[in-house]
């Protein structure tokens, strides 16, 4: 029995090392989600330094077909595909971004040929 325990203690440590969400710096890996109208954002970072941006549909909201899209004021917009649901866009970095940057999505519902804005939201470093 102690070196079940022994072993399930080895084990646990080990997953706690595996998942820790820490950083080579020491800061701590955070997700911040705005959500506003039928569009969320969500950034996964610690400090400057940016994992992935995520832009999907509001849950909370009516279900429409459309898109998402990913904007910034310092890096390249990228355009999900239409669909209903509406696909999530996820941009990974990985890397440091200055500060000041700011990560925005979009929300575009396909109406008569053409897109109406269901909603814009941003997340600022």
């Amino acid at each position: 029995m102690a070196k079940f325990r022994s072993a399930s203690a080895t084990l646990v440590a080990a997953a706690a090392l595996i998942t820790s969400t820490g950083t080579a710096t020491g800061a701590e890996r955070s997700s911040t989600t705005n959500c506003r109208q039928y569009v969320c954002v969500n950034v996964v970072h610690s400090d400057l330094h940016v994992e992935k941006v995520e832009v999907f549909q509001n849950s909370n909201g009516p279900s429409w077909f459309g898109h998402v899209k990913f904007t910034s004021n310092r890096e390249p917009q990228v355009v999900g595909s239409d669909g209903n649901p509406v696909p999530w866009v996820v941009v990974h970095f990985n890397r440091t971004l200055p500060k000041g940057t700011t990560l925005c999505g979009e929300a575009l519902e396909a109406v008569a040929g053409g897109y109406v804005n269901q909603g814009s939201v941003c997340v600022d470093l």
